[in-house]
């Protein structure tokens, strides 16, 4: 069934023409954003593109709930996003997953069958200023793709999933994106330890990443936590800095981790400059194939029950050089129980 999800979204992306475009234009240039230029006549059209990202997901969610594809194609230029006040609802990692947890957030991308494009070449630049940059909730068979997301911020709560792009309850294919630069401040680092992640995906979430570059991040390149499933292709995820401790900077974390009962399947990625390589952990399963890893501080891969679970992964044909400490690394601190395999 949950393949079968990631098949027929593959399918529709492939095949299905929007019954609408939706344009947006630039709204500043790399030093900030320009004073509003919107106007009550600008509705998304070629003539009158909107100028405010989160404009065009409003509209593009009322469309697709009304049973129109909506495709929302970015001019090239700089798209500065307003960061909202946002409770979450819910906490992706956290031990009970109804914790509600106070961020930030960009935009919201909902609804079905909305696909969000950049120009060619990734010369649309979308500066999320937020937690939670392009949060896609509720959104079935939805796409981003051909964009570069910067700019990201870290919220004071270490419980928020900060990410470039968040997935909640969502059908969602990531294909040839620059994820890069989302630091946050060197003091709230400092203070909450974790940092801004490339991609998450949550509850109930079925993604395919491919062909992203994930580029100076300051958290895991890619996070899966409770009830997510992802197909995990083709991506280069690099930390660049590979900052220490509590240093600002990217590679601290993960390059790709699962946890809790995510599943996925991990296929030639290439991660290096990080902490760690790609990690299965708690209840989490995978497959992890043809990937290289190199450059990390400490292991390459890892299976981990934390104490409480049993992962399981099937590792195959991976490449891992020049760790800090080891290859690979199984742990078992569970006394009862079978042992992770």
């Amino acid at each position: 069934m949950r393949t079968s999800t990631l098949v027929v979204l593959g399918l529709f992306l492939a095949t299905a023409a929007p019954a609408r475009t939706i344009y947006v234009a630039s709204n500043g240039d790399a030093q900030g954003p320009a004073p509003s230029v919107e106007t009550r006549y600008d509705d998304g059209s070629a003539d009158h593109p909107f100028h405010e990202l989160a404009r065009a997901a409003a509209t593009a969610e009322t469309a697709s709930r009304n049973g129109e594809p909506v495709l929302i194609e970015l001019a090239g230029g700089h798209h500065w996003l307003t960061p909202q006040e946002y409770l979450d609802p819910t906490c992706g990692n956290c031990e009970d997953a109804a914790t509600a947890v106070p961020a930030t957030l960009g935009i919201r991308l909902a609804g079905r069958h909305v696909r969000l494009t950049g120009a060619p070449d990734h010369t649309s630049i979308v500066h999320t200023r937020s937690g939670y940059g392009i949060l896609v909730q509720d959104c079935d068979e939805c796409a981003v793709t051909g964009l570069l997301v910067t700019g990201g911020v870290r919220d004071p709560d270490g419980r928020a999933t900060d990410a470039a792009i968040v997935v909640q309850r969502s059908s969602l294919l990531v294909r040839d994106n620059i994820l890069r630069d989302n630091i946050g401040d060197a003091g709230t680092l400092a203070e909450v330890v974790v940092g801004v992640m490339g991609v998450t995906g949550r509850e109930g979430s079925r993604l395919r990443l491919e062909g992203n570059r994930i580029l100076r991040n300051s958290w895991d390149g890619v996070a899966l936590y409770r009830d997510a499933e992802a197909t995990i292709v083709d991506n280069v995820i690099d930390g660049i800095d590979l900052a220490l401790g509590r240093d600002a900077g990217g590679g601290r974390g993960v390059g790709i981790g699962l946890t809790w009962n995510a599943r996925a399947t991990v296929r030639g990625n290439r991660i290096t400059r990080y902490w760690k390589g790609i990690g299965v952990f708690v209840d989490a399963q995978a497959v992890v194939e043809n990937n290289v890893v190199e450059g990390v501080a400490t292991w390459g891969l890892s299976l981990w029950d934390a104490g409480r679970g049993r992962p399981h992964a099937d590792f195959r044909g991976n490449v891992v050089d020049s760790t800090g400490a080891c290859g690979a690394s199984i742990v078992r601190e569970r006394a009862d129980g079978p042992p992770p395999g």
